[in-house]
């Protein structure tokens, strides 16, 4: 009997999820991609006006730098906007303006421990519009 129960609930709470997802999916704005724009600095050496989707620089090691920075854009229809970013065993940095607004993998670089690999969703305000974007990142591996 118990095991009705359990399966009738995963059945509910998977009809709620997808009753919770379909419901927002008209109050989603389309994403934005951030490819064209940039100016990344790696290894000391800079280039303007990069699209992340060509450009290709040398293969990193362990304690190298690169950053990225681009203007977002002036408007948008996101009142809660979410900057996706992808990471591979680096520890990351990321600035508005100029302010401190996000760190990722520092600790966990200090301790010596694996700072892992994924997507890191940035939450930012609404009145990120307009302001210049620096992302710092510091490779914590070498890769192989």
């Amino acid at each position: 009997m118990w095991i009705f129960y359990g399966l009738a609930s995963i059945g509910v709470i998977c009809f709620l999820l997808n009753l919770m997802i379909c419901a927002g999916k008209d109050l989603m704005a389309p994403k934005i991609v951030l490819q064209q724009g940039w100016n990344v600095t790696v290894s000391g050496q800079t280039f303007t006006d990069v699209n992340l989707d060509t450009f290709r620089f040398h293969k990193l090691k362990k304690a190298d730098k690169l950053t990225l920075e681009t203007m977002l854009p002036e408007e948008w229809a996101y009142k809660s906007p979410v900057l996706c970013l992808p990471i591979r065993q680096t520890v990351v940095d990321l600035y508005l303006d100029d302010e401190l607004v996000y760190q990722y993998g520092q600790q966990r670089l200090a301790n010596n421990e694996n700072v892992g690999n994924g997507l890191r969703f940035i939450h930012l305000n609404e009145d990120s519009v307009g302001k210049r974007l620096r992302i710092e990142f510091e490779i914590a591996e070498d890769y192989p």
